[in-house]
Protein backbone atom coordinates (compact mmCIF):
# COMPACT_ATOMS: atom_id res chain seq x y z
CA UNK A 1 0.00 0.00 0.00
CA UNK A 2 2.88 2.55 0.84
CA UNK A 3 5.02 1.51 -1.80
CA UNK A 4 1.93 2.51 -4.67
CA UNK A 5 1.30 5.57 -2.85
CA UNK A 6 4.87 6.86 -2.98
CA UNK A 7 4.89 5.81 -6.63
CA UNK A 8 1.26 7.66 -7.49
CA UNK A 9 3.26 10.67 -5.35
CA UNK A 10 6.83 10.51 -7.53
CA UNK A 11 4.53 9.75 -10.79
CA UNK A 12 2.25 13.01 -10.55
CA UNK A 13 5.79 15.14 -9.37
CA UNK A 14 7.17 14.43 -12.50
CA UNK A 15 4.13 15.21 -14.57
CA UNK A 16 4.12 18.30 -12.70
CA UNK A 17 7.91 18.65 -13.66
CA UNK A 18 7.04 18.05 -17.19
CA UNK A 19 4.23 20.46 -17.65
CA UNK A 20 6.76 23.21 -15.79
CA UNK A 21 9.31 22.50 -18.38
CA UNK A 22 6.50 22.91 -20.98
CA UNK A 23 5.88 25.93 -19.77
CA UNK A 24 9.17 27.36 -19.21
CA UNK A 25 10.07 26.08 -22.71
CA UNK A 26 7.16 28.37 -24.15
CA UNK A 27 8.38 31.12 -22.32
CA UNK A 28 11.48 31.21 -23.53
CA UNK A 29 10.47 30.72 -26.88
CA UNK A 30 8.09 33.68 -26.83
CA UNK A 31 11.11 35.77 -25.36
CA UNK A 32 13.41 34.80 -28.07
CA UNK A 33 10.75 35.91 -30.85
CA UNK A 34 10.16 38.82 -28.83
CA UNK A 35 13.78 39.76 -29.06
CA UNK A 36 13.65 38.29 -32.96
CA UNK A 37 11.04 40.79 -33.91
CA UNK A 38 13.08 43.95 -32.22
CA UNK A 39 16.32 43.60 -33.61
CA UNK A 40 14.55 42.78 -37.11
CA UNK A 41 11.78 46.02 -35.95
CA UNK A 42 14.96 48.63 -34.92
CA UNK A 43 17.46 47.62 -37.99
CA UNK A 44 14.89 48.59 -40.65
CA UNK A 45 16.21 52.07 -41.43
CA UNK A 46 20.08 52.78 -42.70
CA UNK A 47 21.68 56.13 -41.69
CA UNK A 48 20.93 57.69 -45.22
CA UNK A 49 18.48 56.66 -47.89
CA UNK A 50 20.28 56.47 -50.78
CA UNK A 51 19.32 54.33 -53.64
CA UNK A 52 21.06 51.23 -52.58
CA UNK A 53 19.94 51.35 -49.33
CA UNK A 54 16.21 52.10 -49.91
CA UNK A 55 16.38 48.60 -51.78
CA UNK A 56 18.09 47.27 -48.42
CA UNK A 57 15.26 48.86 -46.48
CA UNK A 58 12.60 47.43 -48.68
CA UNK A 59 14.30 43.74 -48.14
CA UNK A 60 14.34 44.29 -44.48
CA UNK A 61 10.98 45.44 -44.45
CA UNK A 62 9.98 42.06 -46.20
CA UNK A 63 11.71 40.05 -44.04
CA UNK A 64 9.93 41.60 -40.78
CA UNK A 65 6.47 41.80 -41.93
CA UNK A 66 6.02 37.93 -41.38
CA UNK A 67 7.47 38.80 -37.47
CA UNK A 68 4.54 41.44 -37.53
CA UNK A 69 1.98 39.04 -38.89
CA UNK A 70 2.93 36.71 -36.16
CA UNK A 71 1.50 38.59 -33.46
CA UNK A 72 -1.05 40.13 -35.84
CA UNK A 73 -0.14 43.22 -35.22
CA UNK A 74 -0.78 44.33 -39.35
CA UNK A 75 -4.41 44.44 -37.62
CA UNK A 76 -3.54 46.81 -35.30
CA UNK A 77 -1.36 48.92 -38.32
CA UNK A 78 -4.43 49.13 -40.28
CA UNK A 79 -6.30 50.17 -37.43
CA UNK A 80 -4.32 53.29 -36.71
CA UNK A 81 -4.20 54.13 -39.88
CA UNK A 82 -8.05 55.15 -39.98
CA UNK A 83 -6.81 57.73 -36.73
CA UNK A 84 -7.74 61.46 -38.09
CA UNK A 85 -5.00 62.52 -35.15
CA UNK A 86 -2.06 61.02 -36.57
CA UNK A 87 1.21 63.50 -36.88
CA UNK A 88 2.41 63.19 -39.55
CA UNK A 89 5.64 61.66 -38.71
CA UNK A 90 3.61 58.89 -37.21
CA UNK A 91 1.05 58.49 -40.17
CA UNK A 92 4.36 58.29 -42.80
CA UNK A 93 6.22 55.76 -40.76
CA UNK A 94 2.72 53.69 -40.34
CA UNK A 95 2.08 54.49 -43.98
CA UNK A 96 5.67 52.67 -44.98
CA UNK A 97 4.62 49.56 -42.58
CA UNK A 98 1.46 49.13 -44.05
CA UNK A 99 2.35 49.45 -47.44
CA UNK A 100 4.69 46.73 -46.68
CA UNK A 101 2.00 44.26 -45.09
CA UNK A 102 -0.07 44.83 -47.90
CA UNK A 103 2.78 43.10 -49.89
CA UNK A 104 2.58 46.40 -52.31
CA UNK A 105 6.11 47.53 -53.21
CA UNK A 106 5.54 50.34 -55.47
CA UNK A 107 3.72 52.28 -53.13
CA UNK A 108 6.62 51.32 -50.14
CA UNK A 109 9.10 52.61 -52.42
CA UNK A 110 7.01 56.03 -53.25
CA UNK A 111 7.70 56.10 -49.52
CA UNK A 112 10.68 55.54 -48.87
CA UNK A 113 11.83 57.75 -51.50
CA UNK A 114 10.21 60.69 -50.06
CA UNK A 115 12.11 60.06 -46.94
CA UNK A 116 15.21 62.72 -47.79
CA UNK A 117 13.14 65.20 -47.24
CA UNK A 118 12.41 64.17 -43.26
CA UNK A 119 15.97 61.86 -42.71
CA UNK A 120 16.15 61.55 -38.80
CA UNK A 121 11.97 61.92 -37.35
CA UNK A 122 10.61 58.72 -39.67
CA UNK A 123 13.15 56.38 -38.55
CA UNK A 124 12.70 57.64 -34.99
CA UNK A 125 9.02 57.18 -34.82
CA UNK A 126 9.39 53.62 -36.76
CA UNK A 127 11.40 52.67 -33.42
CA UNK A 128 8.50 54.59 -30.92
CA UNK A 129 5.80 52.41 -32.50
CA UNK A 130 7.10 49.17 -31.59
CA UNK A 131 6.92 50.18 -27.93
CA UNK A 132 3.13 51.97 -28.71
CA UNK A 133 1.95 48.55 -30.81
CA UNK A 134 2.80 46.29 -27.77
CA UNK A 135 1.15 48.89 -25.37
CA UNK A 136 -1.90 49.36 -27.38
CA UNK A 137 -3.21 46.11 -26.79
CA UNK A 138 -2.37 45.25 -22.95
CA UNK A 139 -3.84 48.76 -22.53
CA UNK A 140 -6.79 47.35 -23.58
CA UNK A 141 -6.54 43.96 -22.40
CA UNK A 142 -6.47 42.05 -25.80
CA UNK A 143 -4.10 39.56 -26.38
CA UNK A 144 -5.20 39.36 -29.93
CA UNK A 145 -6.31 42.51 -32.32
CA UNK A 146 -10.00 43.37 -33.43
CA UNK A 147 -10.98 42.59 -36.84
CA UNK A 148 -11.47 45.40 -38.61
CA UNK A 149 -14.80 46.96 -38.93
CA UNK A 150 -17.03 44.41 -40.37
CA UNK A 151 -20.91 44.08 -40.87
CA UNK A 152 -22.16 40.12 -39.89
CA UNK A 153 -22.56 39.47 -43.50
CA UNK A 154 -18.72 40.52 -43.56
CA UNK A 155 -17.88 38.53 -40.79
CA UNK A 156 -19.35 35.52 -42.11
CA UNK A 157 -17.94 35.75 -45.56
CA UNK A 158 -14.64 36.31 -43.89
CA UNK A 159 -14.57 32.80 -41.63
CA UNK A 160 -16.48 31.02 -44.92
CA UNK A 161 -19.65 30.09 -42.99
CA UNK A 162 -23.41 31.30 -43.60
CA UNK A 163 -24.81 34.30 -42.06
CA UNK A 164 -26.79 32.61 -39.96
CA UNK A 165 -24.04 30.42 -38.98
CA UNK A 166 -22.46 34.27 -37.94
CA UNK A 167 -25.27 35.29 -36.27
CA UNK A 168 -25.81 32.34 -34.11
CA UNK A 169 -22.37 32.84 -32.77
CA UNK A 170 -23.39 36.73 -32.23
CA UNK A 171 -26.13 36.18 -30.12
CA UNK A 172 -24.63 33.54 -28.49
CA UNK A 173 -22.07 36.05 -26.97
CA UNK A 174 -19.25 34.34 -28.44
CA UNK A 175 -18.15 37.61 -30.84
CA UNK A 176 -17.63 40.90 -28.35
CA UNK A 177 -17.30 44.69 -29.59
CA UNK A 178 -15.19 47.35 -28.06
CA UNK A 179 -16.91 49.40 -26.15
CA UNK A 180 -16.99 52.02 -28.91
CA UNK A 181 -18.46 50.09 -31.23
CA UNK A 182 -21.44 48.99 -29.26
CA UNK A 183 -24.10 51.12 -30.89
CA UNK A 184 -27.50 50.59 -31.94
CA UNK A 185 -27.71 50.19 -35.69
CA UNK A 186 -23.72 50.67 -36.03
CA UNK A 187 -23.64 47.53 -39.07
CA UNK A 188 -19.74 47.94 -39.19
CA UNK A 189 -18.21 46.70 -36.65
CA UNK A 190 -14.60 45.47 -35.12
CA UNK A 191 -15.02 42.09 -33.14
CA UNK A 192 -13.34 40.30 -30.64
CA UNK A 193 -13.76 36.32 -30.14
CA UNK A 194 -13.86 35.12 -26.87
CA UNK A 195 -11.26 32.13 -27.92
CA UNK A 196 -7.83 33.52 -28.89
CA UNK A 197 -7.82 30.10 -31.44
CA UNK A 198 -10.54 31.35 -33.09
CA UNK A 199 -9.61 34.98 -33.02
CA UNK A 200 -6.09 34.02 -34.48
CA UNK A 201 -7.58 31.27 -37.22
CA UNK A 202 -10.10 34.49 -37.74
CA UNK A 203 -7.61 37.45 -38.34
CA UNK A 204 -5.41 35.07 -40.60
CA UNK A 205 -8.42 34.13 -43.27
CA UNK A 206 -9.20 37.98 -43.71
CA UNK A 207 -5.56 38.73 -44.21
CA UNK A 208 -5.82 36.11 -46.77
CA UNK A 209 -9.21 36.61 -48.30
CA UNK A 210 -10.15 39.67 -47.38
CA UNK A 211 -6.74 42.01 -47.99
CA UNK A 212 -8.84 45.09 -49.67
CA UNK A 213 -10.69 45.13 -45.96
CA UNK A 214 -7.59 44.97 -44.07
CA UNK A 215 -5.69 47.58 -46.18
CA UNK A 216 -8.97 49.70 -47.31
CA UNK A 217 -6.81 52.59 -45.52
CA UNK A 218 -4.30 52.70 -48.05
CA UNK A 219 -6.56 52.43 -50.95
CA UNK A 220 -8.30 56.19 -49.46
CA UNK A 221 -4.52 57.51 -49.39
CA UNK A 222 -4.65 56.73 -53.30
Amino acid sequence: MVSRRIDKIVAKVEEQKKTSDAAMAKIADSRKRADHLRHAWLSVYPDAMTTKALEQTVCRLRDLVPLIEDRCWDFLISEMLEQDDLRPDAHVALLILGHACARDEDGLRHCLSQLERVPFAIPMKHGELLDVLEYRLSNANLTLPNTPPLSQEDLAKALGVTYDQARWGVRMGKWLNPPEDRVKHKRPRRWQHKSDDVQRETLKKIRENCREVLWRTLNDEE
